[in-house]
């Protein structure tokens, strides 16, 4: 959190202020986003809260939206913009409208000024930019330490690291980290996530290519008090190169909790379709057989059809682990449909790499969800989900 204290005129008289505001990056959609103001005022030497104070809290950029709280017998004013900054920003199901022919991409955030108002005067302006993710307190350590992800190379894939301005270090295999320069995206944004395409970035990996290892000294980390600070975000990759087979595997993606894209591939269990049957009666059926040879029924049936696929993770480490278990509660959610990707020759010499990527929306069934634990070892856990499918068009009479 933020403090910022100050004195503010109204009606001719001098007024105390205390606001404490949220970090400088704010994920909108945790469970509470506090913004809070004390007036206070000092006559003689003594300072005594304002009470019953109506209070004004205008978001003055993007849409105008506004909230009002009396203060309390304390002179504390306390508004909950969690709602406000969701109906600004608005944007979350958009995190997944990627191109995959682009290196870099920056994620939907956006910047919003929360300006304090007594009856009119102006108090103090406080500046957010927003993330669509969510965020608790206990939540620690966020994008401070090492991370893991894999890449199944013959997939789509894209990893997220805070967009910066300079250098970062690369190794391959565990070898030696050599200094590179980022791929930045410029933008007026100091708190945002670039969403890097490994293969445009790394290029196809060859045969002896096992792993790659990004760091670099980020801004956007958080420290155990769950504030912003700055440390070193290590990201481990695994590359698998599973061969492509959408018949036998399902490759999914969704937005984490903190708005990561997140990637895994699964393999498919079992398809279910469960069919239901409505009945009507005809009152007046001829009772013959029509000029075709067709003696009809009296019963006309409607049906509906529900599919289900259940698949399951392969072996994951506990991180990985961690990693897909947000799959259940993410509310965006695709399915790989199609996919190809091909090394395009280009005028001069050399080529550059063209993908398509087709995805479809489906969602995670609710229930309970299931981690396989064969032995006490950390790299043999996996995951069981079954999945509604969209329905599909189907005859009615």
């Amino acid at each position: 959190m933020r403090t910022y204290t100050g004195t503010y005129t109204q009606g001719g008289e001098t007024y105390n202020y205390t606001i404490i505001a949220p970090e400088a990056a704010v994920f909108i959609y945790s469970k509470h986003v506090y913004c809070k103001i004390r007036i206070t005022k000092t006559e003689n030497n003594v300072t005594s809260p304002v009470v019953n104070r109506l209070i004004q809290l205008i978001n003055v950029l993007g849409r105008t939206l506004n909230d009002f709280r009396y203060t309390d017998q304390n002179g504390w004013a306390i508004f909950d913009v969690s709602k406000m900054l969701q109906l600004d920003k608005n944007s979350l199901q958009d995190e997944l409208n990627l191109d995959y022919n682009e290196t870099a991409q920056l994620a939907l955030n956006s910047i919003v000024q929360l300006r304090f108002f007594d009856t009119g005067s102006s108090i103090y302006l406080v500046a957010e930019e927003l993330i669509d993710g969510a965020d608790d307190i206990t939540d620690k350590f966020w994008n401070n330490g090492v991370r893991q992800l894999r890449w199944f190379s013959n997939y789509p894939f894209t990893f997220d690291f805070q967009n910066i301005n300079g250098n970062w270090n690369v190794s391959t295999n565990g070898g030696a980290a050599e200094a590179e320069a980022f791929p930045y995206e410029s933008v007026v944004l100091s708190y945002v996530m670039s969403r890097i395409n490994a293969k445009r970035y790394f290029g196809i990996p060859s045969s002896t290519d096992m792993s790659k290892k990004v760091s670099a000294q980020i801004t956007m980390a958080r420290n155990e008090s769950g504030n912003l600070a700055t440390a070193t975000d290590t990201l481990n990759i695994t590359i698998d190169k599973q061969r492509f087979d959408l018949n036998r595997k399902c490759y999914l993606r969704w937005i984490g909790k903190h708005g990561e894209v997140f990637y895994w591939l699964f393999r498919k269990h079992s398809v279910k379709e469960d069919v239901k049957r409505e009945t009507f009666k005809r009152a007046y059926v001829e009772d013959s057989f029509n000029s075709y040879g067709l003696l009809d029924s009296d019963s006309v049936n409607d049906y509906s059809k529900e599919a289900s696929m259940v698949v399951y993770s392969g072996r994951m480490s506990s991180y990985e682990y961690d990693v897909v278990k947000s799959i259940v509660n993410s509310p965006c959610v695709d399915m790989l449909i199609s996919y190809s990707w091909s090394d395009v020759p280009r005028g001069g010499g050399g080529g550059y790499l063209e993908e398509t990527a087709k995805w479809r929306r489906i969602s995670v069934k609710e229930g309970s969800y299931t981690v396989k634990v064969t032995d006490k070892s950390s790299i043999d856990k996996q995951m069981i989900l079954t999945l509604s499918m969209p329905k599909e068009g189907e005859l009615t009479l």
